[in-house]
């Protein structure tokens, strides 16, 4: 065997190895919901693997709302249902790995989804609400609010929101 040959077989290798390190730490170190959380997530509408929280009637708005790192989305079940029982049509939206790093764009879809809601806010917690100001600095136009829960924006967009 060539050397190039060998030291191909090795970063390979060292790749595969880190590649499932990473997924079997973001499979361990993950934050399960609440036994109540996770039914009131069961019991919610989905549509493209998101939960839908509709409020009676015609929304008064929508909120599109990414989970924080290594958080099973359906801890936030309460959390939204609550904000549709106050006229808010909200969308919670599960991430790849859990987490938001990998799906910053998804609300995207979850607004394209809805056409007839208006206005729409984004919102995070954590990692989730740094990827939803991350959304909001890429797409200014596509929502009218951003909530963050325990989060901040990245230093770059809040000075040039300054």
């Amino acid at each position: 065997m060539n050397r190039w040959l060998k030291v191909a077989v090795v970063a390979l290798a060292l790749l595969a190895l880190g590649a499932t390190s990473f997924y079997g730490w973001t499979r361990a170190a993950r934050y399960g919901g609440f036994p109540e959380a996770v039914t009131l997530a069961q019991d919610a509408e989905r549509l493209r693997g998101w939960y839908v929280f509709a409020p009676e009637g015609e929304p008064l708005a929508g909120l599109v709302f990414y989970p924080g790192g290594l958080v099973d989305a359906a801890a936030y079940a309460p959390l939204l249902r609550r904000r549709a029982d106050g006229g808010v049509l909200s969308v919670l939206v599960p991430m790849p790995l859990e987490l938001a790093v990998f799906g910053v764009a998804r609300a995207a879809d979850v607004i394209a989804a809805f056409p007839e809601v208006s206005p729409w806010l984004i919102g995070g917690h954590s990692l989730g609400g740094a990827m939803a100001a991350e959304f909001v600095k890429r797409s200014p136009d596509v929502v009218d609010g951003l909530v963050l829960l325990a989060s901040y924006p990245a230093r770059s967009w809040a000075q040039r929101q300054a």
